[in-house]
């Protein structure tokens, strides 16, 4: 059975770990197909690809243009990946995702068709951001979640009707559609006898799970969370935003591997791997290029992007607003920077307020890439916060 990942360039770091787990546990392998833009890819040729690999390149669909946004974009690519497949079956992935055992293509199939979750509407309130945008696409009610259970097995020549019954190109202009509500409600619709629909809270349980995440919001994950959890899961699917994420996912591979084969077979890959930040850049969507930030843009005590810089700068600015500590008016926030062609520490001290850091870099003739590491020194928690965490600085942006 392939396997397809849409991706880009802040989730290859996550995308690496799927594929090695993949690669460890993965037992019916046939193609696994990942699109990445050309850009992109270039983080690829840093890390060992299964061998079953093809890369299909974004820039090859030139109506991606015409996308209101990324997500939708990835939606599109999904839904028209069954022109490159080469097996009947095919399950559609993310980044994200993590296989913790021994797994086969039969595992997501039950009496010879392949399984497919829904769940009532009712009680999933995040999910119906969806629905209004699948349902116009489709041009009929959506009755059912489809979404819910990330175990989302496509047939080949159903995924291709549905791109003959309607011009997928749509969906580039709309908001916020789903491509596994449009499939699976198309399918259940017009091709249920191919599958083995399944309602949720029946004796058929998914093989994946999705990792907790702290309610209600759902944007940090739980950091109490462990793989003993989750070991019975064939898989599960973390949140692809914040460094947890990425820790969570390196803790799990390596503790699955301890507990099926008593030993680690293939150790977690812990380089940082970051894509290219191309100033002047704002921080948002989680702001995922850059190591150690919080998804709403604060700062943790290490922080670490890389920033092209043109030739003849010598220094890149960072606008960073420093908070006051309300129990302690003195405070102020210190600071190192380390860049990796310039490894004398540049400290400083900056008072509550917006401030600019000026990182300081050697002006060359050519542009390049470096890789910035600001290292920030003790912050102070806020008493009624719930999460716990020390406020230190936010980056409002950057230029050079």
């Amino acid at each position: 059975m392939d396997f397809v990942i849409v991706t880009h360039g802040p989730d290859i770091r996550l995308l690496r770990h799927c594929l090695l787990s993949y690669d460890v546990y993965f037992g019916s392998k046939s193609k696994i197909f990942i699109f990445v833009s050309r850009e992109d890819a270039v983080l690829l040729d840093r890390i060992k690809l299964p061998q079953n690999s093809e890369l299909i390149y974004t820039d090859n669909f030139p109506e991606l243009a015409r996308a209101k946004n990324g997500v939708v974009e990835q939606i599109y690519l999904k839904l028209i990946s069954h022109r490159f497949v080469t097996s009947d079956y095919y399950c559609i992935i993310d980044s994200d995702f993590l296989f913790l055992r021994p797994t086969f293509s039969r595992d997501f199939f039950s009496n010879g068709k392949p399984v497919w979750f829904y769940s009532r509407w009712e009680g999933h309130d995040l999910a119906l951001r969806w629905k209004p945008d699948s349902e116009a696409f489709l041009g009929f009610d959506i009755d059912h979640l489809f979404l819910e259970f990330q175990q989302h097995v496509f047939i080949k020549h159903v995924a291709r009707a549905l791109e003959e019954m309607y011009p997928l190109q749509r969906i580039l202009s709309l908001t916020s559609p789903s491509e596994y509500l449009i499939y699976g409600a198309f399918s259940h619709r017009n091709y249920r006898e191919l599958y083995e629909f399944v309602a949720e809270g029946g004796p058929l349980k998914p093989i994946c799970r999705k990792v907790n995440q702290i309610p209600p919001t759902y944007c940090h994950l739980d950091p109490n969370c462990s793989y003993q959890q989750f070991r019975e899961s064939h898989y599960v699917v973390f949140w692809s935003h914040w460094d947890l994420a990425e820790e969570k996912m390196v803790e799990f591979f390596e503790d699955s591997q301890k507990s099926n084969y008593g030993r680690i077979v293939r150790p977690a890959d812990r380089s940082y791997l970051l894509p290219v930040i191309h100033a002047p850049y704002e921080p948002g969507n989680g702001s995922r290029e850059i190591y150690g930030m919080y998804s709403d843009g604060w700062m943790k005590p290490m922080v670490k992007f890389s920033i092209e810089v043109p030739a003849s700068r010598e220094f890149v600015d960072l606008e960073i607003l420093v908070p006051s500590d309300p129990s302690n008016q003195a405070w102020r926030l210190n600071g190192t920077v380390i860049t990796g062609e310039n490894h004398t520490p540049q400290h400083f001290c900056f008072q509550p307020g917006l401030n600019h850091l000026q990182v300081v870099v050697e002006p060359v003739a050519n542009p390049r890439t470096i890789l910035v590491e600001i290292q920030l020194g003790e912050g102070f928690r806020y008493e009624n916060n719930t999460d716990g965490r020390e406020f230190r600085a936010r980056l409002m942006s950057m230029s050079v």
